[in-house]
């Protein structure tokens, strides 16, 4: 069967572009290129899988992105209108806004270790060098580049522009 570019074969059904929803004609599955699907709605594309990546507001529309978690409504959120991404928040207030109401508000992580953590217990903010081992200080600016504006030792001293007490580079 064969009409308008619609073929029945073997059992499937062949289109040349379009699944068009009967009451919503700018809401559509597409298919605008081979080894890719899109969906529309609003006239505007919102979402592509294609054989190498899978896109969210291809076009750049101001079309926000957001995934739930179990018991979090906005667990990811992206605010496509000021190029925001918010994690635990729908109103991300930078490029990237990070919000959770428990402790533990912020950690950077590699295996098995906690490296730097930003936490909130109700009193207290703590930015912290957890990688479980002594001798690893805070440092602020570029180390490699030789850049080191500052450093919080792992006695806790304060070190600024130097990385040896009692020393200075203003000396």
């Amino acid at each position: 069967f064969d009409s308008n570019g619609i073929t029945i074969s073997s059992g499937n059904l062949i289109i040349p572009d379009s699944i068009i929803h009967a009451g919503d004609n700018d809401t559509k599955i597409r298919f605008p290129n081979a080894n890719v699907i899109s969906f529309e709605t609003a006239g505007a594309d919102r979402f592509a899988v294609g054989s190498n990546e899978v896109v969210v507001n291809d076009p750049g529309n101001d079309i926000d992105f957001r995934i739930e978690g179990d018991t979090e409504a906005n667990l990811f959120y992206v605010d496509a209108g000021n190029n925001h991404i918010g994690i635990g928040t729908a109103s991300p207030g930078g490029k990237l806004s990070v919000f959770d109401s428990s402790s533990a508000v912020f950690r950077l992580e590699t295996p098995g270790v906690i490296a730097i953590s930003h936490t909130f217990d109700g009193t207290d903010y703590t930015i912290a060098n957890n990688d479980g081992s002594s001798g690893h200080p805070i440092i602020f600016g570029s180390k490699t580049a030789g850049a080191e504006s500052m450093r919080i030792d792992s006695s806790g001293r304060l070190l600024i522009g130097t990385t040896t007490e009692g020393h200075s580079n203003a000396d």
